[in-house]
């Protein structure tokens, strides 16, 4: 099925803004690139510190109900 540009766009971007999925994907992959991030210090205890509190917000959002929240 064939569908415009324009209302493919605007499908995405209902899903990306409702869809509980999606929205926790999204959550997941930004406290990953945080993850990644904070293991690219200088300082061997910071990065420790700094990868220890992004699993936890990593954990947090994999426990967050997003069905509750769309």
């Amino acid at each position: 099925m064939k569908v415009k540009k324009e209302i493919f766009d605007l499908s995405e971007k209902i899903l990306d803004t409702f869809d509980p999925e999606r929205l926790k994907q999204v959550e997941m992959d930004k406290a990953r690139a945080e993850k990644v991030k904070a293991q690219e210090g200088k300082n061997k205890w910071e990065n420790i510190e700094k990868t220890m509190d992004a699993e936890e917000k990593e954990q947090t959002i994999k426990d967050k109900n997003f069905d509750k929240e769309s």
